[in-house]
């Protein structure tokens, strides 16, 4: 991995049926705090993804291991969770998912928040084209999507590989694509000291532009509650593995 440009981390123990994003915390934060240290020590100049979940979490545990400035450590986080929900409104509606644009913010998991009002199809928004109840229920869906793959087959591989094609092409040739990944806050949303996801412009410096929505009031507690759930893992995390109080 000398002098690579990107560096990307995907070790780490597998999610198993029945199993939350939280429950593999422990046994990957061991791994990737130790894959960390020696991607600081031959790739010091790199771009560094995070892949591993729970992604969240350890894309915070990278930031902190590596020393480097947080614009270039960043996780998958949300770009997955905004292509299923993008799916499922293309499906509900009959129409090809290019045309559907949308965004999920929050943890990678359980807590994320589908954003309904930012959701459109061709510039259309999608409440003057679905019932709130059947969005609620889409909403819902890809929620689940995760847990349902899992408990289906198994394993989850070709979705996240495919969004790990699309921000390495992002970084290496520079794109300015707007997506949703994990990363470090410092006083973005109101929060610190935390990573999680946000939109961002991602380019060849890796998270070039935190991008600020203004959210509505529902919206906006949905994400203090999956900030909440990222900060209890991290306090655990913290107690476990780092040795702090």
């Amino acid at each position: 991995m000398k002098s690579s440009e990107l560096v990307i981390i995907a070790a780490g123990q597998a999610r198993q049926p029945g199993m939350s994003r939280i429950d593999l915390m422990n046994k990957n934060a061991k791994i990737v705090k130790s894959v960390v240290k020696e991607v600081a020590k031959y790739a010091s100049d790199c771009r560094l993804m995070v892949v591993t979940n729970p992604v969240d979490i350890m894309t915070y545990l990278a930031y902190e291991e590596s020393g480097f400035e947080r614009n270039r450590v960043f996780g998958m986080g949300n770009i997955l969770d905004t292509l299923r929900f993008r799916s499922y409104i293309a499906m509900e509606l009959g129409v090809s998912r290019e045309d559907v644009r949308a965004l999920v913010i929050g943890e990678h998991g359980d807590s994320m928040v589908p954003l309904v009002e930012c959701a459109s199809v061709s510039g259309i928004p999608v409440t003057k084209l679905l019932t709130e109840e059947r969005m609620n229920e889409i909403v819902n869906m890809t929620i689940s999507s995760g847990v349902d793959v899992i408990n289906m087959k198994g394993f989850t591989i070709y979705a996240p590989a495919a969004v790990i094609a699309v921000m390495a092409d992002a970084i290496l040739k520079d794109r300015k694509r707007v997506v949703g990944v994990s990363t470090y806050l410092d006083g973005e949303y109101g929060f610190s000291n935390i990573a999680i996801g946000v939109p961002v412009v991602l380019g060849k410096n890796g998270v070039e532009r935190i991008l600020q929505l203004e959210l509505t009031a529902e919206t906006r507690k949905r994400f203090e509650n999956s900030a909440s759930v990222v900060r209890e893992a991290l306090k655990e995390m913290g107690e476990n593995i780092l040795g702090i109080p």
